[in-house]
């Protein structure tokens, strides 16, 4: 998460981090990032190379889908940066 807070940072893009590290006062299973980009609220959940998602998280993106909002599960810095490039944000 280190990489994306720090690059977050520098581009001055505003955005909301539940770190991994400490007990998150969020909705159980939102995901790790709502970034403000591309004219847009970009959702993000971040895992592993062979990292599955929880009940909990499954059924936030499952809520989420209903009203249209995509939550990208990304597994590197390389496709968060893409994803980034793909909203207008370099």
């Amino acid at each position: 998460h280190a990489p994306t807070v720090r690059w977050l940072t520098d581009h001055g893009i505003a955005h909301v981090h539940n770190r991994p590290d400490k007990r998150s006062t969020a909705t159980e299973g939102a995901p790790d990032f709502a970034i403000v980009a591309g004219g847009g609220t970009v959702w993000i959940e971040y895992k592993t190379r062979e990292g599955k998602l929880s009940e909990a998280q499954q059924i936030w993106q499952h809520l989420a889908a209903r009203q249209n909002v995509t939550v990208h599960v990304l597994r590197s810095m390389e496709e968060f940066l893409n994803l980034m490039r793909e909203r207008g944000v370099e």
